[in-house]
């Protein structure tokens, strides 16, 4: 009889049973293939595996009665079931048999696990100090690359200084043998490096001074100062070298020496230059002394000696002012500091009288000039003086000479005044007087012809008319001439004067010259001068009458007045078209009665120009002439102390009869 009989067949009843059985059988199950899973995946890795073989057996065996009970609700296997709880119980027996001895082991083994535990504890402390220190030394190493990166920026900008130098520099061993330099020392001594490494360097000193760097070399080592050398090196060709020297130790880190640098530049032009500049600085014919920064001689000439009266070692290193009269010493210091706040080339004590001071006590005027020297210690000033006793005693002779010529100049003025006045008024009464008997000559022969006319003979007739013609011409000469004088006693009233009036009232006075005549006047803008108009009128009258008198052969006469710049001097200019002149004879163009036309060509006296060139000398001005014969004439004169003004359109007019 089945399970389910047991159970009355209560459907509640029956799936409770089934349900539980059938949980608990699959719980075994899966706990049996657990178990199985985990020997299988941790061969040998786990101690007496086995065990966990008994249980899975075990297990497996209570979970196939548990399905048994399911079965046996329906079918009574019960013999079938029965087998199955045998063969568990022989599981469950065989385990309980074998478990115990396993107890002390698995404690042990409990045992090795928490020691385990506190191993891996510690390993995990120390693996995390490990991390700490790792990190803290990739930061060392990270800072020393850094440093290293550094260092080796610094080396190789030092390397580049080394090769990129003009100085040679040199690395010697301790025994002062040539270990390496760089490519200025090449070309300074025009050895190779492969030529001179492992030689000593007293190869590059003269025999003489063979010793001379091993030895420095030496007093380094005992620890003494030497300061850098000047002394003459010897090239690869046998030439000689100037060289300043300077020589260091090279230590490490712990202070052993491991060989010295030395560094050498060559100062052979400088030498020279410092010679030359010596030679010159004493064979100077001035007196030269070179002062430093502290106003302390450090150089003079031979000169310097002559002027002063002082031995060369009396003076070096002694104040300036030992030079300097008593009475300036004070001031002299403050003086000297001024020029060296803003040192330039210069005279000392411009506009004031200089001093020197002999060794004797006498004093002697000087004059000084002063030059800025740069020097390596500083501003240095050298200094040029010159003894002027005798240019002082010859310019008091000058001033004597020039007040005695300044005498008999002012004399011989007067005396020139005085002569002048009394040949103007010579000049004046000559011409007064000479008026009267003009007049009656004039006068008789008008009577003459008027009354004895039709009686007289032709050549009687021409007779008269030339003396009138004769008497006329006297007239106008003596009026030039009184004119002249006129002109020789007036004195200049300057003043602003527009000059384009002036011409237009010139041209007023000469109107009835131009009736009949076709004239093309181009008179520009001159604007005005400082001068006297009266007798700058006259010149444009002077000049203008000339040009209408010397164009009276043209149809058409063109006259131009104007202006324009000379050697930044304003020029005034008459031209005209008439009929010129040979210039060979401009010389006596402006000289008294010179003509340069006979009286039958054109009329004149031969004033007219020279008293244009009174008139403008009187103005501090000159005049000249260009001409051409048969093509015209320009006349040319100055007023100085007028502007140059900017000439506007010219003015064009044209006179017609």
């Amino acid at each position: 009889m089945s399970h389910g009989h047991c159970y009355l067949w209560d459907p509640s009843l029956v799936r409770l049973h089934v349900g539980s059985d059938l949980a608990i059988g699959l719980a075994y199950v899966a706990i049996s293939l657990t178990l199985a899973y985990l020997v299988w995946r941790a061969q040998g890795e786990i101690p007496f595996s086995w065990i966990f073989v008994a249980f899975g057996v075990f297990i497996i065996a209570c979970g196939t009665t548990h399905f048994m009970e399911i079965w046996t609700v329906w079918t009574p296997v019960y013999w079938f079931s029965a087998a199955i709880k045998v063969v568990t119980a022989a599981a469950s027996v065989a385990t309980a048999i074998i478990l115990p001895p396993l107890v002390p082991r698995s404690l042990a083994l409990i045992r090795s696990a928490k020691l385990s535990e506190r191993r891996k504890a510690e390993l995990e402390a120390n693996q995390e100090e490990i991390r700490r220190l790792n990190a803290e030394l990739e930061g060392r190493v990270r800072a020393r690359t850094a440093e290293l990166a550094e260092a080796n920026q610094r080396l190789a900008l030092m390397a580049a200084i080394v090769e990129q130098s003009s100085d040679a520099i040199v690395s010697l061993n301790p025994d002062g043998c040539l270990e390496s330099w760089n490519p200025a020392a090449e070309r300074m001594y025009g050895y190779r490096m492969e030529e001179v490494r492992g030689r000593s360097v007293s190869i590059l000193a003269l025999a003489s001074r063979a010793k001379e760097i091993p030895q420095r070399m030496a007093r380094l080592k005992r620890g003494e100062r030497i300061d850098p050398l000047e002394t003459t090196h010897v090239c690869k060709t046998g030439g000689l070298i100037e060289v300043y020297v300077t020589l260091s130790l090279i230590k490490d880190s712990a202070g052993e020496t491991l060989g010295a640098s030395l560094i050498a530049r060559n100062i052979t032009t400088h030498k020279r230059s410092a010679e030359m500049f010596q030679l010159a600085v004493e064979a100077a014919p001035n007196a030269m002394i070179m002062v430093d920064g502290e106003g302390k001689i450090v150089l003079v000439n031979a000169e310097t000696e002559r002027l002063f009266g002082y031995l060369r070692d009396e003076l070096m290193g002694r104040e300036m002012e030992i030079l300097v009269p008593p009475q300036y010493r004070d001031k002299h210091p403050e003086r000297r500091a001024g020029f060296l706040l803003a040192p330039q080339a210069r005279a000392m004590g411009k506009g004031r009288e200089l001093y020197g001071l002999r060794k004797d006590g006498r004093e002697f005027p000087v004059e000084i000039g002063l030059n800025p020297i740069r020097t390596e210690h500083g501003t240095w000033v050298l200094g040029a003086i010159v003894d002027i006793t005798e240019r002082k005693r010859a310019d008091q002779e000058i001033k004597r000479l020039n007040q005695d010529l300044e005498q008999r100049v002012m004399e011989r003025t007067r005396e020139l005044s005085a002569a002048n006045d009394e040949l103007e008024a010579f000049s004046y009464s000559v011409s007064h007087d000479l008026r009267a008997p003009l007049r009656q000559i004039a006068g008789f022969s008008r009577i003459l012809e008027e009354e004895y006319g039709p009686e007289l003979k032709p050549e009687a007739s021409s007779y008269l008319q030339r003396v009138q013609s004769g008497a006329n011409h006297m007239g106008t000469l003596i009026d030039d001439l009184l004119n002249l004088a006129r002109i020789g006693r007036r004195s200049v009233l300057r003043g602003p004067v527009a000059l384009n009036p002036l011409i237009e009232a010139a041209l007023e006075m000469l109107s009835e010259e131009c009736l009949g005549r076709r004239i093309e006047w181009r008179i520009e803008e001159l604007g005005s001068a400082e001068c006297d108009s009266g007798l700058v009128k006259q010149v444009f009258i002077n000049l203008l009458a000339n040009a209408l008198k010397y164009t009276r052969g043209r149809d058409c006469a063109r006259i131009q007045v104007g202006q324009m710049t000379l050697d930044s001097e304003r020029v005034i200019f008459i031209r005209d078209n008439g009929a010129g002149f040979d210039m060979k004879y401009a010389g006596k163009l402006f000289g008294v009665f010179q003509r340069l036309h006979t009286a039958q060509e054109f009329e004149g006296t031969g004033v007219g120009l020279a008293t244009v060139q009174r008139i403008l000398h009187k103005h501090g001005g000159r005049i000249w002439a260009e001409a051409e014969p048969g093509q015209g004439a320009t006349f040319f004169f100055t007023l100085p102390g007028s502007s140059v003004s900017i000439p506007g359109a010219p003015g064009e007019g044209r006179l017609e009869p």
